[in-house]
């Protein structure tokens, strides 16, 4: 996990971690010098024998700190936490024994939910990529995912490759890399993350950069099909749109009380993996 000022998001993660934590596993997390009490908490759970390892110095950004976080791990896999999202660890503990019993696999990703800040009435929409994938699989098209859902095989690192700092939106520029490289890449379709969009989050403080990563993307990638194109470009224009710019602002002036939220979205999750019963297809 990396993390920078975000302590009360952080606090309720790791709650979560600590609760769901296997004798065969380790909590790394790497923090980018937050000056909001999180290298003290850190520490405290360090000394307390809570935590495994823990690294507190200034980075370039969150590709950097995953960098730093993924060359510290000793596991066999690698399963990247965010600190202000939630996780769906039943579904996430399942994926690491397929993983395990599945080497020709470099990676595995899952789907997931979206949440936004302002309407905690439901979850905004389910992250689906079954059909991306599979066209993936029959025709080599490349698909951009959210990193929530991976979990990446240690020795598989010299193909797969480290993370890119020059990008804000490192999953994009990972996922794509790796479905259009010779990675092994496995999906589960069961629910295991919930990406919470909150004052803090990268899409609502680094909008701009996000906006200019996507232009890169294309450039990048000038041989993919245009119906990706034309989906990452509607989704450049959907960040332009004024409403998109008011939510941002809605977002930005919300006080949220971090511990319900994360509540609530607990049960989102249990009740739609209760509901849709998830499944591996590779």
């Amino acid at each position: 996990m990396t993390t920078f000022n975000k302590l009360s998001y952080l606090k309720e993660v790791v709650k979560r971690l600590l609760s769901n934590i296997g004798k065969d596993e380790e909590i790394v997390i790497v923090d980018g010098s937050s000056t909001d009490g999180t290298k003290e908490y850190l520490a405290q759970l360090y000394r307390e024998g809570k935590i495994h390892q823990f690294l507190s110095e200034p980075d370039k950004g969150e590709a950097h700190g995953t960098n730093k976080g993924t060359l510290l791990a000793k596991g066999e896999l690698i399963k990247i936490v965010t600190d202000d999202d939630d996780f769906y660890f039943p579904g996430i503990q399942t994926c690491k024994e397929f993983m395990l019993n599945h080497p020709e696999f470099d990676m595995l990703s899952t789907d997931g939910l979206m949440i936004k800040w302002t309407r905690l009435d439901n979850p905004s929409r389910k992250a689906n990529h079954e059909s991306l994938y599979k066209k993936y699989k029959e025709n080599h098209i490349p698909f951009d995912f959210c990193g929530l859902g991976w979990i990446i095989r240690r020795n598989s690192l010299p193909l797969l490759g480290l993370f890119n700092p020059n990008f804000i939106r490192m999953d994009a520029e990972f996922s794509l890399r790796i479905t259009s490289s010779q990675a092994s890449l496995a999906w589960y379709t069961g629910k295991t993350w919930a990406h919470i969009m909150n004052p803090g989050s990268n899409y609502i403080t680094q909008k701009r950069k996000i906006e200019a990563d996507t232009l890169k993307l294309q450039r990048i990638y000038p041989d993919l099909k245009p119906s990706f194109i034309t989906r990452l470009r509607a989704r450049l224009t959907r960040i332009k749109k004024r409403a998109m710019v008011a939510e941002q602002k809605q977002l930005r002036n919300v006080i949220p009380n971090v511990k319900l939220v994360f509540e609530q979205v607990d049960k989102w999750l249990e009740e739609i993996n209760q509901k849709e019963t998830g499944r591996f297809i590779s």
